[in-house]
C-alpha cells in the first residue's frame, strides 16, 4: 500500500476534475482505493500537497507479519479512541473523520486520523497517536474544488478502532494460506462518496504480499471480509 500514491493521485484528480466525465470518476474511485505498496518513506505530518496530510512508513516495516503490536489489544484500541474523543478541543462534541484513518505496527504502533474541526468545519487537522498519547494535531490541505464532487466525511463514532484486531486476526489467518506472505505492518481505513454518482465507499483494507502474487483484502466498516482479490 502507498499512501503516497493515493494522496497524488487525488491531487490528479482534482486538476482535471472540471473535464472528467461520470465513467472518470468512477475509474478514479476505484483507484484511489487501491493504492500500491509503499517501498520508502519517513513520516511527515501536515507536509500534504494534496487534500491531506502524509503519514508513512519506512521499509524497516516491509517483511513484518501484522504481528504482536498495536493490533493486539481490543481494549487498549477502545482506550486510544476514547482519548481522542476526549480530548479538550473535542469533548462532548460530534466527530467526522475526513477520508483516512491508518494503522501503523511499527516503532511501538501509531495511528494517523484526519478530523474535522468540529468548531471552525472548513478545517481539517491530521492527529498522530505515538509514544502512548495523541501529538498536537497538523493542518491538512484541502483542494476545494475537489470537495465539490467527492465526499470524504464520515461520523467518527459509526467506526472503532478495536475494528483493527478483528481485520490483523483475519489477515493472519490468510496468511498461512499464502507461501511467502507478509503484509506491511499496516491497517487503514478509507471513506469517500462521489456525488454525481451517489456512490459511496467505507471500509478497511489490507494487502498481503505473497511470493507468488499479492492479495488485497476489503473490509466492511464492522470488519467483516467482503472481498479478497489477487493483484
Amino acid at each position: 500500500m502507498k499512501p503516497s500514491f493515493y494522496f497524488s493521485l487525488l491531487a490528479g484528480a482534482a486538476t482535471g476534475l472540471t473535464f472528467l466525465s461520470c465513467q472518470q470518476l468512477s475509474k478514479s474511485f476505484e483507484e484511489t482505493r487501491n493504492p500500491k505498496p509503499q517501498k520508502e518513506a519517513v513520516q511527515e505530518t501536515g507536509s500534504s500537497t494534496t487534500s491531506t496530510s502524509t503519514v508513512i512508513i519506512r521499509d524497516h516495516a516491509e517483511g513484518q507479519t501484522a504481528g504482536p503490536g498495536i493490533f493486539e489489544d481490543a481494549e487498549a484500541l477502545d482506550r486510544i479512541q476514547q482519548e481522542l474523543e476526549n480530548l479538550p478541543q473535542f469533548r462532548g462534541k460530534k466527530l467526522m473523520l475526513y477520508q483516512s484513518l491508518h494503522f501503523y505496527d511499527f516503532q511501538g504502533g501509531r495511528i494517523s486520523i484526519n478530523i474535522q474541526n468540529p468548531d471552525t468545519t472548513e478545517n481539517v487537522d491530521t492527529y498522530v497517536y505515538f509514544n502512548g498519547k495523541w501529538q498536537e494535531p497538523a493542518p491538512v490541505k484541502i483542494i476545494g474544488q475537489l470537495q465539490t464532487e467527492v465526499d470524504f466525511f464520515m461520523p467518527l463514532d459509526r467506526i472503532r478502532f478495536a475494528t483493527a484486531k478483528k481485520i490483523n486476526d483475519i489477515t493472519r489467518e490468510k496468511l498461512k494460506g499464502i507461501p511467502g506472505g507478509h503484509t506491511n505492518g499496516f491497517i487503514y481505513f478509507n471513506c469517500m462518496r462521489i456525488k454525481r454518482l451517489n456512490r459511496e465507499e467505507a471500509g478497511w483494507y489490507v494487502q498481503i504480499q505473497g511470493s507468488r502474487s499479492d492479495t488485497k483484502l476489503d473490509f466492511d466498516v464492522e470488519g467483516n471480509l467482503k472481498k479478497e482479490m489477487k493483484l
